[in-house]
């Protein structure tokens, strides 16, 4: 029998976290949607969790893998099985709000989208606080140009799978799934997702929680910034399997730039640490292309001044790890100087 929604959840040893996942799910004021579970080899008591809930809720259906490949093709399973006329994917260690699939449903199915995105808190799993987290209004999304979305990754929850909605006509006549070999499987769902629509909404309704510092989370044991390079190169099969390769090459490579400079200026290197990372991508992008294309439109100020400063140091092989890391303490500064608390 059809239903409306699936909701598909991945799971893999998340026992303490999983009650509150599953009860958010249960008590939702929305009902006509199922539960697609997929236990991803867990070794904790994740499995008896959910036959336990599923007992009392017909609407659960469980796939248990025989073997552990990740949450990219834990969803792939839960893809494959669905019924509902909409997707929507929730972590197991988040919860949401009770009036979640309403409001999402509502959205995507009265104005026939193909994705709708709402917004989300941010619960410190150590603090045990629950934060607003600082973003770019959905006023301000639904009305810049598609292209600005895709290097959106720091301003906003564009790039998470989560908070939102996606009609499964859509995934699939767009054959969008999530990619088994690399770390970013959720920028890439994305990224392809939004290449591939022209009707996308988004909304500040904050109806999902999700939990960060999570120990042993796949977000905290990550930590090999390579992967990046495997990122790079499969978004640009993306656009060259779309056919849209020449239209958004100028928005790519401001992409790569973006997320490259970022982790540099921000993340904890040692200085031959980020001396490697940096000559890395010279090596692999600093090219005539890049050069050609490299542009500063439509960016935020921000933005802009990284970019420049990014795009100068690729220029004369100078690690942009030092300079990034100058300016931003001076700005943050200035700021200060400027605004005092």
């Amino acid at each position: 029998m059809n239903v409306k929604v699936s909701v598909i959840i991945p799971v893999y040893n998340v026992e303490n976290y999983l009650r509150q996942c599953l009860d958010s799910i249960v008590g939702q004021t929305f009902k006509d949607f199922e539960i697609i579970v997929v236990n991803d080899c867990s070794t904790d008591n994740s499995c008896s969790i959910l036959e336990e809930y599923a007992k009392k809720d017909d609407r659960f259906i469980i796939i248990n893998l025989s073997e552990n490949k990740g949450q990219g093709n834990a969803r792939n399973q839960g893809l494959n099985i669905a019924k509902g006329k909409y997707i929507t994917f929730i972590d197991s260690d988040d919860w949401v709000a009770p009036d979640y699939i309403e409001l999402l449903y509502n959205e995507i199915n009265e104005n026939n989208l193909d994705v709708v995105c709402a917004s989300a808190f941010l619960y410190d799993n150590i603090t045990k606080k629950i934060t607003d987290r600082k973003e770019a209004s959905a006023d301000f999304l639904n009305n810049i140009k598609k292209e600005r979305l895709l290097v959106l990754d720091k301003d906003s929850f564009v790039v998470t799978v989560w908070a939102k909605i996606y009609g499964k006509n859509f995934l699939n006549d767009n054959e969008i799934r999530f990619r088994l070999d690399n770390y970013h499987e959720d920028n890439l769902f994305i990224f392809e997702t939004i290449i591939n629509t022209n009707k996308i909404k988004f909304t500040d309704n904050k109806i999902y929680f999700y939990r960060n510092n999570r120990a042993n989370s796949s977000m905290s044991i990550i930590n090999k910034e390579f992967t990046y390079f495997s990122l790079f190169s499969e978004l640009k099969k993306i656009l060259i399997k779309c056919g849209k390769y020449e239209q958004y090459k100028k928005v790519y490579y401001q992409y790569i730039s973006i997320i490259t400079s970022t982790r540099l200026e921000f993340l904890n290197l040692k200085f031959s640490e980020s001396a490697l990372y940096f000559d890395k991508f010279r090596k692999l992008y600093y090219t005539k292309e890049f050069v050609k294309n490299f542009s500063v439109k439509n960016m935020g100020i921000n933005f802009k001044v990284r970019l420049i400063l990014f795009y100068m140091c690729l220029k004369f092989n100078i690690n942009y790890a030092v300079v990034g890391k100058f300016c931003s303490f001076s700005l943050r500064n200035a700021i200060k100087i400027l605004h005092p608390q």
